[in-house]
């Protein structure tokens, strides 16, 4: 919970404390829940004006009413008549929920909206190496090439076919069927009659962490999913995505969620799953062309989408009622817009110096567009570079920028006196004193230099303490990662209701898939990358902290073990303090000067087709505040290797493959792998560009504002 209870736009009620209309929409994420105890949420917001609810399925309608006492049966009859009797609308996980929720209860097909669930990302971040597999199975008691059956064992799942299948499979094969699940109900049941019977081939693990279920997906022949019914069918995705093939039964959600990417069947057909599972032990080129039809389907299902999808039906019901809130009116939006002065030194910065186009700069030049373009507040731009030796310089810059830019030249800028506004934000700068009469907000990217001052020298060092002696105690702080924030809470006892966290993004127009390949082969020429190799891409400011030295050492180590050899080491980006030592680092191999690339800087308009020409992306950084190039390597759908420190899990998710930054071996393999597994490129590839549709400006800016608001007196509770 503790993503929620950061997010600047998210407030907590009890049940109790509700009364009707306190909100816009009201979600039931779960109608049909029936704990003891609870009353009915029908009851509990009667009155409420616009519900939705997710509709899981009506399975127990259709399977065990009849085993049911009367009175779970009453209450669950009772609990859809409530909903019938309604106007909540119904979002489905399938369309199959849709249909037979009207199918069955006749209500109308308007209040069924389907909305397709998305994949349960992995908690590890990190893509298990062969020792870490071979401990899992062998503490699973795996031992043999094995089938997968992943849930509960109740009817429905119908696990007799899938065993039946498997013992017609043992006479030609020597095979395990693993099943994972809690071991209770009819699964406790199952176990019991094997251990009796002294069948030891069929393994039941019971519950098992996150990790090693992806293991076992991983290294499985194919899951075994011959359910009669499903409401979504989560198994057949979770198997797809982890490269896992899948057969399965063709009824109800089923077809749905595999598409064409699994072998499906009648759920009874024994004969046919036996045949299936047999074909796929002798033919590695069906096995392998499913698993890529798995990645590719499994793609298409992200809780992005299911999250866009669910707002824009929220959304089209707000604009259908008469009864929308008075805020949402263009005429209230114009009257409670609060006026927001932001600070865009940096830009103005970034024109007279090359080597200000950092991270930074791209924070500043995406919030300040997406920040003009919201109609939720008025902005007006400023410099408070006017209280610096560089004033004359960085002020015309500034005005020379926006004057250049079409989203940024009609909002009004202020060199010197500040206008009145209800909020100052400095993205990067200290909050000077003639800001007192504003709300101030303060963009912290990282503390690094406080935390780890060795890795900084210079300006670096002294500028943030300067920075943050700045702040009063009624500042707001905007971090860009849970990371930071929890540096800054920690380190620098800020009450964290002061730290609003807003996750930052990769520009879409600058960070794409590239996919021609005439230009991919314009841009190796003009970096001078062998038309007959592959390579390797090292980004960011060439610095001790970024780690280069990790990646040029390890690289050495492979190219004299004689290993990839037709691998280069393309490192870009501008040169820090220490850059020195990453040239030695590079000159002590003499041999091997061919076999690395120093692009240096590398303008915007180039950088997705030297992305996507890219085998793979290093960085091993040591300590990070958000770790925008891995985020960029993702949109441009290239796989990242990076360190597992800092802010850097929240970025990559279970995209990459996240190491110990001073893990050489670990490198030194996963480079090896992914030059050798295509397989596994394609996969990371996928699950890159999906990790990174979760970052955006949009939400960026969003984020920001919530956090705006959140710190003005409310004019208008309504």
């Amino acid at each position: 919970m503790e993503f929620l209870i950061d997010a600047p736009n998210v407030s907590f009620c009890l049940v109790d404390d509700y009364v009707p209309d306190m909100v816009d929409i009201l979600h039931i994420c779960d109608p049909m829940s029936l704990p003891q105890g609870f009353d009915s949420p029908f009851r509990i917001f009667k009155g409420s004006n616009k519900i939705t609810v997710t509709f899981y399925d009506l399975i127990p309608l259709h399977f065990y009413f009849s085993s049911w006492s009367e009175q779970h049966r009453n209450l669950y009859l009772l609990r859809l008549e409530q909903f019938c009797k309604s106007t909540a609308v119904a979002l489905t996980i399938s369309a199959f929920t849709g249909s037979d929720l009207i199918r069955e209860k006749g209500i109308s097909p308007d209040r069924v909206k389907v909305i397709m669930a998305g994949l349960n990302a992995s908690t590890s971040g990190t893509r298990p190496d062969k020792l870490q597999v071979t401990d899992a199975l062998n503490r699973l008691g795996i031992t043999k090439p094995f089938f997968l059956h992943v849930g509960a064992l109740d009817p429905h799942k119908n696990f007799d076919a899938s065993a039946a299948a498997f013992v017609a499979c043992r006479e030609q094969a020597t095979l395990q069927l693993v099943v994972v699940g809690e071991k209770a109900g009819a699964l406790a049941g199952y176990e019991a009659f094997c251990r009796e019977q002294n069948i030891t081939d069929i393994v039941f693990t019971g519950f098992i962490s996150r990790e090693d279920l992806e293991i076992v997906y991983q290294e499985a022949v194919a899951l075994l999913f011959m359910s009669k019914f499903e409401g979504f069918g989560f198994p057949v995705l979770e198997a797809m995505a982890k490269g896992c093939p899948v057969i399965t039964s063709n009824v109800t959600s089923i077809p749905e969620v595999a598409g064409d990417a699994a072998i499906m069947l009648a759920p009874d057909d024994i004969a046919g799953i036996r045949n299936a599972m047999l074909g796929l032990l002798k033919n590695p080129e069906l096995a392998e062309g499913l698993r890529q039809k798995g990645f590719q389907q499994a793609a298409q299902f992200t809780w992005q989408n299911t999250a866009e999808k669910t707002i824009a039906v929220w959304d089209q019901m707000l604009s259908d009622s008469q009864k929308s809130r008075k805020v949402a009116t263009s005429a209230g939006k114009v009257q409670n817009r609060p006026h927001v002065l932001f600070d865009i030194s940096v830009l103005g910065l970034s024109r007279l110096y090359e080597s200000a186009k950092t991270g930074v700069f791209r924070v500043v030049e995406n919030l300040a567009c997406g920040l003009a373009a919201s109609p939720d507040i008025k902005v007006s731009f400023c410099s408070t570079q006017h209280l610096s030796e560089h004033a004359p310089a960085t002020i015309r810059a500034c005005q020379e920028y926006l004057a250049e830019s079409p989203e940024l030249k009609h909002i009004p800028f202020f060199p010197n006196e500040l206008p009145a506004a209800d909020i100052f934000h400095s993205p990067f700068h200290a909050l000077p004193d003639s800001t007192s009469g504003f709300r101030r907000f303060l963009t912290v990217c990282d503390i690094i230099s406080l935390l780890h001052p060795e890795m900084f020298q210079g300006k670096a060092v002294n500028s943030l303490p300067r920075i943050l002696a700045s702040l009063r105690p009624d500042d707001q702080l905007l971090c860009i990662s849970h990371a930071t924030k929890q540096d800054i809470c920690h380190h620098l006892t800020i009450a964290p209701e002061r730290a609003f966290v807003t996750h930052l993004a990769a520009n879409p127009d600058t960070f794409y898939r590239c996919n021609d390949t005439s230009k991919i082969n314009l841009i190796r020429n003009k970096y001078g990358i062998p038309a007959d190799t592959s390579y390797l891409l090292c980004l960011g400011t060439l610095e001790p902290r970024k780690n280069v030295e990790l990646v040029i050492r390890t690289f050495v180590r492979l190219a004299k073990a004689g290993l990839c050899q037709d691998l280069v080491l393309v490192l870009i980006g501008t040169k820090g303090w220490g850059f020195d030592a990453v040239i030695q680092e590079i000159e002590g191999h003499t041999s091997l000067h061919n076999r690395f690339i120093l692009a240096g800087f590398v303008p915007d308009s180039d950088l997705a087709a030297l992305y996507s020409g890219a085998m793979a992306f290093a960085y091993m950084s040591r300590y990070e505040g958000f770790g925008l190039p891995p985020l960029e390597a993702m949109q441009c759908g290239i796989p990242v290797i990076t360190s597992n420190t800092s802010s850097l899990p929240e970025v990559m998710g279970d995209a990459g493959i996240m190491l110990d930054p001073d893990d050489q071996d670990g490198l030194y393999r996963s480079i090896l792998e992914l030059y050798h597994n295509e397989s596994l490129r394609r996969f990371l590839s996928i699950q890159s560009v999906k990790q990174a549709s979760m970052f955006s400006w949009d939400k960026c800016v969003r984020q920001t504002i919530a956090a705006y608001k959140s710190a003005l007196p409310h004019k208008d509770a309504r």
